[in-house]
């Protein structure tokens, strides 16, 4: 069994080992033995002796526990939980946590209500001090938050400069999705939100001041609900503090990766262009619109946005060296029209077999054209088609085909 005033002393004796064993253990879960020993010697001036009876005492008091019978140790959990919150190391807790707590005063906010429709002072009083220790759960939980907002900024700011953005806030943004958008949502200041849930159960605190010195009820009840009423207003400054902290140091941090991004992708887009249509079709003044107005806007470019504009800065053309005595093959024909086509045909005196006119006609044209001319002739030709009932064969560019032939039907 540990006994506490042991715990304690303990602590105080070993305070700088057990803060370094509880900052690895944070990081990485457990420590080996040789971690741990290694720690020791470091803290104690690589005097083995003291390091042995450092470990001996945190051990025997049980602030260091084994795991799997002393090959990985652990920091027993209250101790490392009463730890982080002293050196402001926390991690950031759920959202979800400050809803079951704010459930709860919902709950005995109820119960005082109840409780004062029948004039029970008594169970008044014991539903105030649930209410009071309620609050003070809520306002160590924001506490400890706050100092692990802070905690997240600074590593944010704390990376070398040419580290991807991405990777500098990552923490920034799970932190808003994970917590600080949850708790804007929950503590947002309307009919159902937190702070007005407050704000209504301190008016039904004061109803109870009011009654009970009509009453004449439990003497200590006044002061013992005028202590929860302060506590409330303390909370309220709290949430208030702490949504200033989501606005001034983690939103700005949010906007720049945004900001960062749209820029990103308007580069992106622009090379895109430049790839497909060239410099100089692709050149305009409104084609990429960054900032505007007279305000400086400060933006952060990761490493290969750096490199995109260095090689850009730097870039020369290659000279390209034209051969002049290229040989043109004067015979090849654009693709022919629809149109063009029925325009000649409408010129033509004489009964005439399509395919065999269309080969006449157009010589050079790949086959796969005169065949899509040909279907196309006989369904837009309609009555002046008339299709044989006996096959035939030609030969096309690199094609024999049999065929039950269409005519165009002239009257002599």
């Amino acid at each position: 069994m540990i006994v506490a005033k042991a715990l304690i002393a303990s602590i105080y004796r070993n305070f700088d080992f057990i803060e370094i064993l509880v900052k690895e253990c944070k990081k990485a879960g457990f420590l080996t033995r040789k971690e741990v020993f290694n720690f020791a010697m470091f803290k104690n001036g690589q005097d083995r002796e003291k390091s042995q009876k450092a470990l001996e005492d945190i051990s025997k008091n049980g602030i260091l526990k084994s795991i799997d019978q002393g090959a990985t140790f652990k920091i027993q959990h209250n101790v490392m939980d009463f730890i982080l919150s002293l050196i402001h190391e926390q991690d950031l807790g759920l959202a979800g946590i400050i809803d079951v707590e704010r459930k709860e005063i919902e709950d005995i906010g109820q119960k005082i209500q109840e409780a004062l429709d029948k004039l029970d002072f008594s169970a008044i009083k014991d539903k105030t001090i649930a209410l009071s220790n309620q609050i003070g759960n809520i306002e160590d939980q924001l506490i400890s938050d706050r100092d692990a907002i802070k905690n997240i900024v600074e590593e944010a700011k704390g990376f070398e400069p040419n580290t991807p953005l991405k990777v500098r806030y990552r923490k920034v943004f799970e932190c808003f999705d994970h917590y600080i958008d949850p708790m804007i949502s929950l503590l947002e200041n309307n009919v159902s939100g937190f702070q007005e849930m407050l704000y209504q159960i301190e008016k039904v605190l004061k109803e109870v001041i009011r009654k009970h010195s009509i009453q004449k009820g439990l003497a200590t009840l006044p002061n013992s609900i005028n202590g929860t009423i302060c506590q409330m207003h303390k909370l309220i400054d709290l949430l208030d503090q702490n949504l200033d902290l989501y606005q001034n140091e983690l939103a700005p941090l949010r906007n720049e990766i945004k900001r960062h991004d749209e820029i990103s992708a308007a580069i992106n887009k622009l090379f895109s262009y430049i790839r497909k249509k060239g410099v100089r079709r692709t050149a305009g003044k409104n084609l990429l619109k960054i900032g505007g107005g007279s305000r400086t806007i400060k933006v952060s470019f990761d490493g290969e946005s750096k490199v995109y504009a260095g090689d850009i800065l730097n870039y020369k053309p290659e000279k390209v060296h034209l051969d002049m005595n290229l040989d043109f093959d004067t015979e090849i024909e654009m693709p022919i029209r629809i149109e063009d086509v029925i325009k000649e045909l409408n010129n033509v005196r004489k009964s005439i077999s399509l395919m065999v006119w269309l080969k006449e006609t157009y010589p050079m044209q790949k086959e796969k054209h005169l065949l899509s001319i040909y279907h196309h002739l006989i369904h837009e030709m309609g009555a002046g088609i008339s299709q044989r009932e006996h096959k035939e064969s030609t030969n096309l560019q690199e094609h024999k085909i049999i065929f039950y032939p269409h005519y165009l039907e002239k009257n002599q």
